[in-house]
């Protein structure tokens, strides 16, 4: 398996959400995974917001997610890897201007673009709309059922 986690399937792995036991048991075992600074960026943003919530559940929910966020980075869970930039916002340019009706937010169609320019086989994401614009680049969409 080759997969490409996108921005909000990641942030499941860190925050607690309806879609973290399906993430783990869809994951297990299969360390390390390759993020781009994208992820970097989405995880650190949301965690961060969270950090700064009125709500103390929400405090606690970032602050546990920075941990284990910072935990996966040092034991090499997940790997920062360089990506090719170019190539993926060519993808997402393309794929955008192609769209039949109104297209997907745009970091909805670049982490697609990115997985596939990636080389990777599968795409693990919570999102329908992300999901339909990878499924029409040929990649394997896991879970298979939302």
């Amino acid at each position: 398996m080759t997969p490409y986690l996108d921005g909000g399937f990641l942030l499941t792995l860190l925050v607690k959400t309806g879609g973290t036991a399906t993430a783990n048991r869809l994951l297990r075992g299969q360390a390390p995974f390759d993020i781009n600074f994208l992820h970097q960026l989405q995880a650190e943003n949301l965690l961060i917001e969270l950090q700064h919530a009125e709500s103390t559940g929400r405090q606690v929910a970032g602050s546990e997610g920075m941990r284990l966020w910072r935990h996966y980075l040092s034991e090499g869970i997940f790997q920062l890897t360089p990506a090719d930039w170019e190539s993926g916002f060519r993808h997402a340019i393309q794929w955008n201007s192609q769209s039949v009706g109104a297209p997907a937010l745009p970091l909805l169609i670049l982490h697609p673009a990115l997985a596939f320019t990636a080389g990777a086989r599968e795409f693990l994401s919570f999102d329908p709309r992300s999901r339909a614009v990878a499924k029409a680049a040929g990649l394997r969409i896991l879970p298979e059922r939302l």
